[in-house]
């Protein structure tokens, strides 16, 4: 009888794992709600677009020095730079929550980049002038101040941009 009792409770036993396994097949996993993913993914993108946007800054600082040591080489490295950071800018994958801020850091992006470039030309123009071909110094301050135009365009889209980021619930 005890041979028999013990598998009998074997056998119980083997039913309620085999069982319970089932049931736990059948209940949905816990993962990540829709929620959760979303909040994620803007903690991905905001994490990547800040150390891209600090680059930028420091790509920008740099060329900054160049120009106070009137080295264009390093102006357009540094320009170059900035373009490469853009296109990485470019490339990141936005969560749909975030997209109206990431135009925002992007047309200021571009914007800045039109400026750097705009600068190393009017720059380049001022160097290479001969008297074959010289420079028109009667055009500078209104080349440059187009340039500062479109510099200041890139800055307040990138204020623009933090400001609708901090908006954010």
């Amino acid at each position: 009888m005890k041979k028999k009792t013990l598998t009998r409770l074997g056998i119980i036993a083997i039913l309620t794992v085999s069982l319970f396994a089932i049931l736990c097949s059948c209940v949905p996993q816990m993962g990540e709600s829709e929620e959760e993913k979303a909040l994620k993914a803007n903690r991905e993108y905001t994490t990547e677009a800040n150390r891209l946007i600090d680059s930028l800054s420091s790509e920008l600082g740099s060329f900054t020095e160049a120009v106070s040591e009137e080295n264009h080489v390093k102006m357009n490295t540094y320009s170059d730079n900035a373009k490469a950071i853009i296109a990485e800018l470019k490339v990141l994958e936005v969560p749909e929550d975030l997209k109206v801020i990431h135009v925002e850091y992007l047309t200021g992006c571009i914007e800045l980049s039109k400026a750097l470039d705009a600068y190393t030309a009017l720059y380049t123009a001022m160097n290479s002038a001969t008297e074959e071909n010289p420079f028109d110094y009667s055009t500078f301050d209104e080349e440059l101040g187009k340039i500062k135009k479109t510099y200041d365009s890139g800055i307040k889209h990138l204020e623009t941009g933090d400001k609708k980021a901090l908006e954010m619930p």
